[in-house]
This record gives structure tokens, sequence and C-alpha cells, in this order.
């Protein structure tokens, strides 16, 4: 099965890169003049901020790009909102080789697109470029401000920090109602400093908008999988070969899946417990018959392409624990316990269709060794399945 093993891998990852479309959301820009026009904009969660975006203005249309230059905002529905702004920033060097020996930060004046993370009485944005990340703030009283943080080489063998932007907000951005120590013990990070401005903004009025609030969180899914799988074994020995009679059978399961708060959701890491068995004898009478029950457990990753109509396609790569419980392998009258300890990665893989984040449909393909402790060339057990899944949550 090894051949066609790895044409049903490569066939299934390459119809579905030719099948997947790439989706454009809903969303809008402002233009120079002011004008504001509402499309559709291809919105992907990149390391570092754009400095463009592409849109269609209907989802029919051609593909445009909208520029710096000619962009005053663009914004996509409940995930993000990026503003053209003139700024001060730090353009001290973060490389260790290369480290500034000061503390102070090396402002220059740039034009960027900020991207909006907390709006109300005093916004939060962020800016990333290839050597780190940058915060800025902007109040009526203040302006906008870069919110200072900054490392440098403060002896030979030491880097020292100047965090500034903790006076900074203990000076402009601060509330009575909130303690004192939410900014000693904030650290230079999204998460902190996100949650720092929207208590701020509740505290002093009920406007605080999280701009972000439409995109993808941490989730845990549980998904109800039952299927039927063909499974069969061959064993190829030095002078002869020996075939098990495929055979079919059920296989009840459920499966985890922990998506990460990356990508839109496109990625999730899979745990799947099912039931196997197979019990089978040779094609030639009396070579032998095979035993075999039990528990696997098919760890892995999964990626998700989607489509506009609310369907997905995905394809996941998976490593199995095998438990087999009372098992075994008889070959001309000598009998063999099972104990599957699966070698090299992975050992299946899997294409499938999902409809509304609800209903699963995968094809999978399973290969590995067992009896590896008793041969030199070992049984290789080999299946075919086609799995239907409900998402339960």
């Amino acid at each position: 099965m090894s051949k066609q093993y790895l044409i049903f891998l490569f066939c299934g990852m390459g119809l579905q890169i030719m099948s997947a479309q790439i989706v454009f959301d809903p969303g809008y820009f402002i233009d120079n003049s002011g004008n504001r026009v509402e499309c559709f904009i291809r919105y992907r969660q990149s390391t570092f901020t754009p400095t463009d975006f592409k849109y269609k203005r209907t989802q029919e249309s051609a593909v445009e790009t909208g520029v710096m230059d000619e962009v005053e905002e663009f914004g996509v529905t409940n995930y993000a909102l990026y503003v053209r702004k003139t700024v001060l920033i730090d353009t001290s060097s973060q490389n260790l080789t290369t480290i500034s020996d000061h503390p102070e930060p090396e402002l220059q004046t740039r034009t960027v697109f900020l991207e909006a993370l907390v709006s109300g009485l005093a916004t939060l944005y962020k800016y990333v470029d290839k050597q780190r990340v940058f915060f800025f703030f902007e109040k009526t009283d203040t302006g906008l401000q870069q919110l200072i943080f900054k490392q440098y080489q403060k002896t030979p063998t030491a880097l020292g920090t100047n965090e500034g932007y903790k006076q900074q907000l203990f000076e402009h951005v601060y509330c009575e109602q909130i303690p004192l120590t939410d900014i000693t013990n904030m650290r230079y990070r999204e998460k902190e400093v996100k949650a720092y401005f929207l208590k701020y903004n509740s505290c002093l009025s009920d406007e605080a908008t999280d701009i972000q609030s439409g995109t993808h969180k941490t989730q845990l899914h549980l998904t109800a999988r039952e299927g039927v799988s063909v499974a069969d074994m061959h064993l190829i020995r030095p002078n002869y070969s020996i075939d098990f009679l495929p055979q079919l059978s059920f296989r009840p399961g459920f499966e985890f899946a922990l998506s990460p708060p990356v990508n839109k959701g496109k990625w999730e890491l899979t745990a799947e417990p099912i039931f196997q068995y197979f019990t089978s004898e040779t094609r030639t009478i009396n070579e032998g018959k095979a035993n075999y029950y039990s528990l696997e457990v098919p760890l892995g990753i999964r990626y998700y392409m989607y489509l506009n109509n609310g369907a997905r396609f995905f394809t996941n790569i998976n490593y199995s624990i095998d438990f087999p419980f009372t098992s075994n392998v008889e070959i001309y009258s000598l009998f063999y316990r099972i104990r599957s300890r699966p070698k090299g990665l992975p050992t299946n893989v899997g294409i499938g269709f999902d409809v509304n984040q609800r209903l699963q449909f995968e094809f999978r393909a399973g290969r590995r060794k067992i009896l590896d402790n008793y041969f030199v060339y070992p049984p290789h057990y080999r299946t075919l399945s086609f799995i239907v899944g409900y998402r339960l949550f």
C-alpha cells in the first residue's frame, strides 16, 4: 500500500490547494478624500503590520490593492482596524550585535499603518516591524505617543531595560480605582497592555471597545466521529511473503480538538481515541491468522482551507499511539503477541470536508509496523477509513 498511500496523501493535498478559495471578509477603507468605500478585504493575521492590503469591491469583482499613500484607514469587521499615522518611533537596533549602549530611545518620524487594539478615552495601537513590537497610545490632551520600551547594552555582559512606558501610563493613563500594581507589574506584552487600557477606559467612562472582539480565541472542541475502515496486513520475508485478507470494520471514537488563536482558527491540534479491530486469515489456507484489538489515539495537526459558503476543506497528519488488548498473530502455528510500536512520522494522513463547522467527512489512510520486536522485516498493518463526524461543541 506504500505507493497508494503516498498518492492518496499528495493528490489529496493538491486537490485542496486547487479547490480552496481565498476568503475576502466584509470591510471598508477610507481614501485621502474622506470617502468611505464598503468592500471585501483579504484579512491575514500576519506577523508584521501591513503596508498595503488586497480587496474586492464586490465578491465577484477583480482584486485590487490599497496602498498607504492612498488610504487613511481600513478595517475588517470585528477583526482588525488599521489607521495611517505619522509617528515618532524608536529606531534603536535590538540586534545583539548592533544593540545601542544608551537607554534613551532614538526617535525618528515615520508614516505607518497602526493597528487599533482598544478605542475609548485612550486609544491603544500596535505596530510590528521585523525587530520588535511597539505600542502607541492617543488621547486628546497628549496626542499620539509611543509607549517606550527599550533594551540596551548596560555593561559588556548585561542588558538593561528602559521601561518608560510605566511612567507614561502613570502620568497620562491612570485611574485612581486601578491598583498601581497593575502598572508596576505590567510586562510589555499585548495581552497585558490591552487589558490595562480596557480597564482604564471602563474606569472613566463606558466607552471601552475591544476592536478585535471577533478575532479567534483559543477553543476546545469535542466531536463524535464514527466510520468504517478497510484494513489488511502484509508480511515480507527474504524468501516468501504472507498476505492477510482485507477486513471491513466499524471504528467508533471521539475527537478532542484545540484551536489556538492564530490564523483565524485555521489550525487545530487533535487527539482522537478510537477502538479498532482486525480479525483475518491469510489468503493461503493454514498460513496464519490475526486477532488484533486496540485503543488507538492519533495525535495530529489539522489545517483548514475556508470557502466562501461556510464550508472548509482540511488536511490532517497524525502520529498514532496504540494500546493493544490481548492480540496476536499466528504464522505457521507460531503465535506472536502484538505490541504495536509505530515508527516514523506520520502514521496516518487524511483529507476532509467540514460543513458549517459542525458536520465533517474525512478519508484517512494509515500505515504502521507491528511485531517489529520479533521480525527484522515486520508486517505492515494498513488501513483506509471513511469517517463522519458531528461537532458537539
